[in-house]
């Protein structure tokens, strides 16, 4: 079956994936420290769920492509599901025990594991003006985001979300990849969380979330007679999260696994700026600092790339990465 093209540009698609992380990212932070819904792993199976839904749905009624796999093909789509999963999964949990501030500082790691993975993975190499335009982004969300208060470190969201440091560069890495091979991203989407939504349940049982739910929330919510509100927020957070991952592969697809860490960083001084003014954070002038030399860095970056030229300014090296599922 001929692969259906996806409308719109790299710079269109970009923007709808940068909207969509900073109103996730604030909303989940909000489940937890305002809405009292502290099970970061049953929020990830409702992302998960909803993602699934709406994807087989999609395929049913417009009729994406599929692509046929043999048996080594289901096992790598396998592999990349439990990494979209844990990837998903662990950032929640991170984000339960840490302020939104600090979970920036550390993933202005990200273009650079970025850099070198797509090195290894897809044989791909960056001239020195790259570099340094990630390097000020690098610095400049370091800096924006210094200045922020925490005092509540927690070692095990510290670990963690270094762990989704890398995966989340990996992921990025990895669906350029996979979408490289004429994926539809409907389709990928609908085989990764069917696989998924089994993961989440059965690690939502296990853990005691579920159990949990049924036993302390759900009561405090049926008290203040707001069940709707409860279910229905759920399910536009499992929404907002399907079309945070539709735009997530296609800007990928049309752009590359760089750019998409690149707007990332930026995403990160947005969402400070953003959870000062709603979850009354302080800033200093680090922070401003930070965000102008982010934003510098960023416009140095789509210069040289931004809207699928980065392929005429990048060197490219090494052998060909990318064999047929």
């Amino acid at each position: 079956i001929e692969k259906r093209p996806i409308p719109g540009g790299g710079n269109f698609w970009l923007s709808c994936w940068f909207a969509l992380n900073i109103i996730l990212t604030l909303m989940n932070k909000a489940f937890f420290s305002r809405w009292d819904f502290s099970y970061p792993i049953t929020l990830s199976f409702v992302h998960m769920l909803v993602t699934c839904i709406c994807t087989w749905s999609a395929n049913t009624y417009f009729g994406f492509p599929r692509k046929s796999l043999d048996i080594d093909g289901h096992y790598r789509v396998f592999f990349f599901a439990v990494l979209f999963c844990a990837n998903v999964m662990l950032g929640n949990v991170a984000l339960h025990f840490l302020s939104v501030s600090l979970v920036q500082v550390v993933r202005s790691t990200i273009p650079g594991i970025a850099m070198l993975l797509s090195f290894i993975l897809l044989g791909k190499g960056y001239n020195k003006y790259y570099l340094y335009s990630v390097s000020m982004v690098v610095v400049g969300v370091g800096l924006a985001s210094f200045g922020e208060d925490k005092s509540q470190f927690n070692i095990l969201g510290f670990t963690l979300t270094v762990l989704v440091c890398f995966l989340s560069a990996l992921k990025s890495v990895l669906s350029q990849k996979f979408l490289a091979q004429m994926f539809h991203p409907m389709d990928l989407l609908s085989r990764m969380t069917t696989y998924s939504v089994v993961f989440m349940f059965i690690l939502g049982n296990v853990t005691g979330e579920h159990q949990a739910i049924l036993n302390d929330w759900w009561p405090k919510i049926q008290e203040q007679h707001a069940e709707l509100w409860g279910i229905s927020s759920l399910l536009l957070n499992g929404f907002l999260a399907f079309l945070l991952n539709f735009c997530n592969f296609v800007t990928t697809k049309k752009t590359s696994a760089l750019t998409v860490t690149i707007a990332g960083n930026v995403k990160h001084v947005a969402t400070i700026i953003l959870s000062v003014m709603v979850f009354k954070n302080p800033i200093s002038n680090l922070n401003a600092i930070g965000t102008v030399i982010t934003v510098i860095g960023a416009a140095v970056y789509s210069y040289l790339g931004l809207g699928g030229k980065e392929n005429k300014s990048a060197v490219k090296y090494g052998r060909d990465n990318q064999s047929r599922v």
